[in-house]
């Protein structure tokens, strides 16, 4: 009822009705969750993380609750309390994967990329077909400068999921990296052509018709976006 109340746009039916499930039931990890993702939406940061670790407290080791708690501390810029709750799950709880992703997301942001293969090697030797895994990782090797360890990560993905744009584009800058342009602008072409509103790719891929001279493409591409 809250959620179809937010949809009409009627806030304060939404956090009354909220506010009634966690008044009727104390101990649900839903209720908390529901009223402070409402809060997220109005912006009020301080019950949101009230509710948010209400829910978290009441949830398992390893779970989605405790893992929305997390995010919310790193974009609340609150790095350090983010970190702390995911080694603790990692810790208490260590085959909830999405706990050790984070981890390896929040390192790669920081450029702690020992740290972030860390994280990764634990995800892949559990899960070695972890597309989400490989993903990063192959990031973490563009980042490094580590061009082939790169293009083998997204390569393998591409092989199970051949429509996944951000593998294509990832590809086309493991290219540039390697100064083959011609092959980075198909790749970068193919990503535009699952993705058409791929703003990072069409971007891309105009900077490098600009180095080749090919300008009206480029103007035609940019205008476009």
């Amino acid at each position: 009822l809250g959620t179809l109340y937010l949809r009409q746009r009627n806030a304060a039916g939404a956090e009354r009705t909220f506010r009634e499930a966690v008044a009727a039931e104390p101990t649900s990890v839903e209720a908390h969750t529901a009223l402070g993702n409402f809060y997220l939406l109005t912006r009020d940061v301080a019950q949101a993380e009230r509710e948010l670790k209400a829910a978290a407290d009441l949830a398992p080791v390893g779970s989605p609750a405790r893992l929305r708690l997390a995010d919310f501390y790193f974009r609340a810029r609150k790095p350090d309390d983010a970190k702390r709750l995911l080694v603790e799950m990692t810790e208490k709880a260590p085959d909830y994967l999405p706990a050790w992703s984070r981890l390896a997301e929040i390192a790669f942001t920081e450029k702690n990329y020992d740290e972030s293969l860390r994280a990764l090697q634990v995800i892949l030797k559990k899960n070695p077909s972890s597309l989400e895994g490989q993903f990063l990782r192959g990031r973490v090797y563009l980042a490094q400068r580590k061009t082939t360890e790169a293009t083998q990560d997204f390569q393998s993905l591409l092989k199970s999921e051949p429509r996944f744009a951000p593998a294509h584009y990832q590809l086309a800058l493991t290219d540039v990296q390697a100064g083959n342009l011609q092959q980075a602008r198909g790749r970068l072409k193919e990503a535009i052509t699952i993705a058409p509103t791929f703003t990072e790719a069409i971007l891309g891929l105009a900077e490098l018709n600009i180095q080749a001279g090919a300008l009206q493409p480029a103007i035609e591409a940019l205008e476009k976006l």
